[in-house]
């Protein structure tokens, strides 16, 4: 008889778990939510890493681009520790076809790939890995949008890293070419300005090398990368 206390399975809904990842855990608006389900599963989370984490428990295997693209999104919000899964689902969804919801027309196409790439891009770097992070630049910026000037902000930063500030440079100035945009002119001229003094300051980035843990794809071991 007590079999019905039991608590039930978790049933996997794609449709739930992106309604949880759009609403997440903002307090206190998640008393208010007018959905019912996620306001109940969202008041059971005590940070926004659990409302993410909900999102993959209730989401179906990565079998379907609307599964992969919340596998990869969810991981790409969330902690540093699950950047390793965040580049493999963002690989792995980059790599098949895309959620058409955000896809539907060739602007939002190119608005939603240049966020997922964005993404994809950030989480090579958080590991130091800064050539996959340039290729990737590259590849978005030849086969995608060469106008795209976060990518060449993205660029100029990996250059900054890897104390190439020359390159970095002239990355700013050919994200110039693409925007009359007064505020982002201003905001690369300043990188410039601070990328010359640091310059004339023989400035050298050196990367903080240390254990960083980090969540295995497939399981939930924690590993340390040494980077």
């Amino acid at each position: 008889m007590f079999e019905v206390f039991k608590k039930k399975a978790v049933k996997k809904d794609n449709d739930l778990a992106e309604r949880i990842f759009e609403y997440r855990t903002y307090q206190p608006y998640v008393k208010s939510c007018p959905d019912k389900d996620v306001k109940r599963i969202c008041m059971e989370c005590k940070d926004i890493q659990d409302s993410l984490n909900k999102v993959i428990e209730y989401c179906e295997k990565p079998n379907t681009p609307k599964a992969r693209y919340l596998y990869a999104i969810t991981y790409a919000w969330s902690r540093v520790i699950y950047n390793e899964r965040a580049i493999y689902y963002l690989e792995k969804y980059l790599s098949n076809e895309l959620y058409l919801k955000y896809a539907s027309n060739q602007n939002a196409k190119i608005q939603h790939l240049s966020e997922m790439y964005g993404y994809l891009i950030d989480c090579y770097v958080k590991d130091l890995k800064y050539d996959k992070a340039l290729s990737t630049c590259d590849y978005y910026l030849e086969n995608i949008n060469i106008s795209e000037i976060s990518i060449y902000y993205k660029k100029a930063d990996i250059f900054r890293r890897k104390n190439k500030l020359d390159i970095a440079i002239n990355n700013f100035e050919l994200a110039k070419k693409y925007t009359n945009n007064e505020t982002d002119l201003e905001f690369i001229d300043r990188k410039i300005k601070d990328l010359k003094n640091k310059i004339e300051k023989k400035y050298v980035f050196k990367p903080k090398l240390k254990e960083r843990k980090r969540i295995r794809i497939d399981s939930d071991d924690i590993f340390d990368l040494d980077i």
